[in-house]
């Protein structure tokens, strides 16, 4: 982020680095809402847990995967930034899908599969830096940034068809059993 509302939005490196941190808390605050959002439809509207679950993503990825096509093509460097404090904030909503499946197929071992999903994200931080670079570095120009944004909306999509197709919202009892020590 600091990246583009440097090269591409011509921001000093102090102003990028103190604008960095706007997106983020924008995602602190939609996080909450979205959390007694979508428990309010659970309880008060009868929603089931995989509806709100899937429509968690749907609203989450769709809209930062718009947000960030947005970044790509926006001349205006304060339009362009809201969007990417809008797109960031969609991001928030991810945690009333995702983060909270590991509570509804297997409670027992939700900090173990939160931690393995953690150690995966965590791979794609350090190659993500990785693929922006070279992108930017052989598109210059907004073309680099734009290549770094279409890849982030395929990544959305393979993400919410795979989520869509494979997501349960009831106990999985084989990942929910204590495994009993032996002897």
């Amino acid at each position: 982020m600091p990246t583009f509302l440097i090269d591409q939005l011509g921001f000093s490196t102090s102003t990028a680095g103190a604008l960095s941190t706007v997106p983020y808390a924008a995602l602190f605050v939609v996080t909450l809402v979205s959390g007694h959002y979508f428990t309010y439809c659970l309880k008060e509207l009868d929603w089931s847990v995989r509806a709100v679950r899937l429509s968690a993503q749907f609203i989450s990825l769709i809209g930062a995967s718009c947000g960030l096509l947005l970044c790509g093509y926006l001349s205006n460097v304060s339009v362009a930034y809201a969007c990417m404090v809008f797109t960031q904030a969609f991001l928030g909503i991810l945690n009333s899908g995702y983060t909270c499946s590991y509570l509804d197929i297997a409670p027992y071992y939700s900090g173990l599969l939160n931690s393995i999903a953690v150690m995966v994200g965590a791979a794609a931080g350090v190659l993500g830096p990785i693929i922006v670079s070279m992108l930017t570095s052989a598109y210059s120009g907004v073309m680099g940034w734009r290549y770094v944004f279409f890849i982030s909306v395929i990544q959305c999509a393979f993400a919410l068809g795979f989520w869509y197709v494979y997501q349960r919202s009831e106990l999985v009892h084989v990942l929910n059993t204590p495994l009993i020590p032996t002897k």
